[in-house]
């Protein structure tokens, strides 16, 4: 069986939204996702407590006969530069999997370091962690030695042999410090490897004496100490939860559980777009949708509930052309709602390409954007001028004013409309009904506009 050199051989089904985003976090992942959010696997009375293993049963010392390579693709790893990344080295091998397996991982490492493409002066093998979490099975192997680290994800199926584990890498663990967080929904498949492997997989590691709290309300005020102690495997429906560390008397990290990692999450399923659908303003394109409810499903970390297409129709771009724009909500878990608007002004080609504009743009605001007799308005792309209009349906009307100046009128069509060309830093709009009188107005640009969907930890010190 050939053991590939870390993460050269995986691929992700093809993504259209996943290749456009790749654009804005190429730096961040070497790899793209797709999938839907899953139900957890953790339900009541289905959780086993783990197996662990002393350190000195999951960590082999020096491979006789190693030798130097001198090979230019050797991975000789990074330093280990805190006292952190050396606790979670020493830490026993988390998850429910047998010592007989995870002995046989190590073994296998060992014996396949070379072709793995490891520096030879990282001597000892550890497994850091190894599950089942749903269909797939997870590992997270340490090759080190007492001043060097490298470490990579490996995905297979189910009760996974250890060679078929180790030959299916999926990306290194970034981040290390002492947290380590893994996110990814995608459906993997390995060159030279027959069939796909379906992985939806949350899993936080951090040292044996520490432990992790979880809090799912909006508020992240209600901290419930995770069962397993020291790490979380779980599926991605619980990445919009915030995860509290200590250790002794310190708290380490409070905040997202998708800051603590490298996370990677895409379109929706055909079933969840349908049932954003639902109640939907205007002839909504499928495929728009897709992009601006994926846009949502990657500022997870802020939401709460389920997310649903406000609005969708046609736009005129610059060239006269018009092409599908949508705008999608979910509400914020701080309050207000996440609005994704996804559009192309100049028409959507026929397949997406590394030079399309970019995905979905991600604003905030605090109207409730559920209540039918509220205006609203929103830039579906930053790139352009264009201003849509979301008013109630008997609105007729709408003007727009910049600096107390109105600059531009449109007529509603349902309650919905929209202005060419509106620039400026706030822009009050005004939509009356048929007879003239005011129904609703919105401040475009006053109404936090520009949201960080994902949001720095309260702490997050080591």
């Amino acid at each position: 069986m050939r053991f590939a050199r870390t993460a050269e051989s995986v691929v992700p089904d093809p993504d259209p939204y996943q290749r456009l985003l790749q654009r804005r976090r190429r730096s961040q992942l070497r790899l793209a996702a797709a999938g839907g959010g899953l139900v957890a696997v953790l339900v009541a009375g289905a959780l086993a407590l783990p197996s662990v293993l002393p350190a000195t049963d999951r960590t082999a010392g020096p491979r006789p006969g190693a030798s130097p390579t001198g090979a230019p693709d050797v991975n000789d790893g990074e330093p280990i530069n805190s006292t952190w990344v050396s606790q979670l080295l020493d830490s026993p091998t988390r998850g429910k999997l047998s010592a007989d397996y995870v002995h046989s991982l190590v073994e296998t490492a060992q014996q396949n370091r070379s072709e793995m493409g490891i520096a030879p002066d990282l001597d000892h093998a550890a497994v850091l962690f190894v599950d089942d979490i749903g269909s797939a099975r997870v590992g997270l192997i340490a090759f080190h030695s007492t001043e060097r680290v490298t470490t990579n994800w490996y995905v297979a199926a189910k009760g996974a042999s250890a060679e078929d584990l180790l030959s299916r890498p999926v990306q290194g663990a970034f981040g290390w410090r002492g947290l380590i967080a893994f996110g990814y929904q995608d459906t993997l498949t390995w060159s030279g490897h027959p069939g796909s492997v379906a992985l939806d997989a949350l899993i936080g590691l951090v040292p044996q004496n520490c432990r992790i709290a979880t809090a799912k309300d909006a508020a992240h005020h209600q901290w419930v100490p995770e069962p397993t102690g020291s790490y979380v495997a779980a599926t991605t429906a619980r990445s919009t939860e915030w995860w509290k560390v200590t250790c002794g008397d310190t708290v380490h990290y409070e905040g997202p559980a998708r800051d603590a990692g490298s996370f990677s999450y895409g379109t929706l399923s055909q079933a969840e777009i349908d049932a954003a659908l639902t109640g939907a303003r205007g002839p909504v394109d499928k495929e728009a949708a897709q992009f601006a409810l994926s846009g949502l499903n990657n500022a997870a970390a802020t939401t709460t509930g389920p997310a649903r297409v406000l609005w969708g129709g046609k736009l005129p771009g610059p060239t006269g052309s018009s092409s599908p724009a949508v705008v999608a909500i979910v509400p914020a878990s701080g309050g207000g709602w996440l609005v994704s608007s996804w559009w192309q002004p100049g028409g959507q080609p026929d397949g997406v390409t590394d030079d399309a504009p970019p995905p979905a743009d991600v604003t905030s605001t605090d109207v409730n954007l559920t209540d039918p007799t509220v205006v609203y308005a929103v830039r579906p792309s930053s790139a352009s001028a264009v201003v849509a209009v979301i008013a109630p349906h008997d609105a007729a009307t709408a003007t727009a004013s910049v600096g107390g100046r109105q600059v531009a009128q449109t007529t509603l069509h349902d309650g919905i409309g929209q202005f060419s060309a509106v620039s400026g830093e706030s822009v009050t709009v005004r939509a009356m009904d048929s007879h003239g009188q005011v129904v609703g107005t919105y401040v475009l640009g006053h109404h936090a506009d520009d949201p960080d969907p994902n949001p720095d930890p309260v702490i997050n010190s080591w």
